[in-house]
């Protein structure tokens, strides 16, 4: 949940949409396996707490490129 809400901090998720004009979607759109910045509702406990063989928990490709682009890099 922590690394969920930093996620916020840093701007994920991100969409293309978002240089027009924000769009109000603040979570990735749709639920994907493990994905730290899925909607509550696709984030059950276990999948969290890494039960039952879930996780590790991880950003999603769109997520890692967005902070590629934003988070400066040696």
């Amino acid at each position: 949940t922590i690394s969920h809400e930093i996620g916020h901090s840093l701007g994920l998720a991100f969409f293309v949409e978002d240089l027009d004009g924000p769009t109000e979607m603040f979570h990735n759109d749709g639920d994907f396996e493990n994905a730290i910045m899925d909607t509550g509702v696709d984030r059950p406990f276990a999948e969290r707490a890494e039960l039952a063989g879930a996780g590790p928990q991880r950003f999603i490709e769109e997520n890692r490129e967005y902070l590629l682009q934003i988070l400066p890099r040696r």
